[in-house]
């Protein structure tokens, strides 16, 4: 972990890349290199086009399972009034998330908290494979891999209290399996901020999606809900 780390702090490699018509700098570790143009339209790409109808020029958003900021980047730049809430437990991709917000100017427009969303405060054994994370009690990394970091965990309803967060417009969600315990813990904040959630749905519990139990949770709460194009990606949108 300190080497990856480290490396993840000193690596001098990056690359410039255009997400559509956004210009992206993009630091580059050696451990996986996520900022090809097919992988980066293959990853957010679907986010952008399912929230195509809707106006986001200035916002509060939420980015949970922020990464080196792939998605958070690209909203940043393309909607300059805007505001980020990126969560992010894993050390290493803090890093790289803080260099490439640094890299593209959009650091005054983001807040970085090291913190995992579950459905009540905790300590969670946690880990990072490549570009992937996950909290080992949603088992998205083979258990064979040890896990080796442990990361706080937040109730998202506590933390918007204790933020005095006054406004969200979107949430997005790309968690690795722990969608279901983060919207658990989100209830009161959907209830009274209203915000349009993407969620990353496609994980695998008990040998089936998340999907379909992060769905029927939301339409229950007054949100229509969506497969975007069978892609495993759930874009809500609430019933006012």
């Amino acid at each position: 972990n300190a080497i990856r780390i480290a490396e993840a702090r000193l690596t001098w490699s990056h690359r410039t890349v255009v997400f559509r018509t956004t210009r992206l700098s993009l630091v580059r570790s050696g451990w996986w290199d996520s900022t090809p143009p097919d992988i980066i339209e293959r990853e957010i790409g679907p986010y952008f086009d399912a929230l195509s109808d809707a106006s986001f020029s200035s916002s509060v958003i939420i980015d949970a399972g922020c990464a080196a900021g792939l998605f958070a980047l690209a909203w940043a730049r393309r909607h300059p009034d805007s505001f980020i809430h990126a969560f992010e437990p894993s050390t290493r991709q803090r890093v790289l998330l803080r260099r490439n917000s640094r890299r593209n100017h959009v650091a005054r427009q983001m807040a970085i908290h090291p913190l995992a969303l579950w459905n009540q405060s905790a300590r969670l054994t946690f880990r990072t494979h490549g570009d992937l994370s996950s909290i080992q009690a949603t088992g998205q990394i083979p258990g064979t891999y040890a896990f080796t970091e442990s990361v706080s965990a937040v109730c998202l309803d506590q933390w918007a209290s204790s933020q005095n967060l006054t406004r969200l417009d979107l949430i997005k969600m790309d968690i690795e399996g722990a969608e279901r315990e983060a919207l658990e813990g989100a209830a009161q904040t959907l209830l009274r901020f209203r915000p349009r959630l993407l969620v990353q749905a496609y994980h695998l519990r008990e040998n089936a999606r998340t999907l379909e139990r992060c769905k029927a949770w939301l339409e229950a709460r007054r949100y229509r809900c969506n497969e975007w194009r069978n892609s495993g990606l759930l874009y809500a949108e609430p019933l006012n």
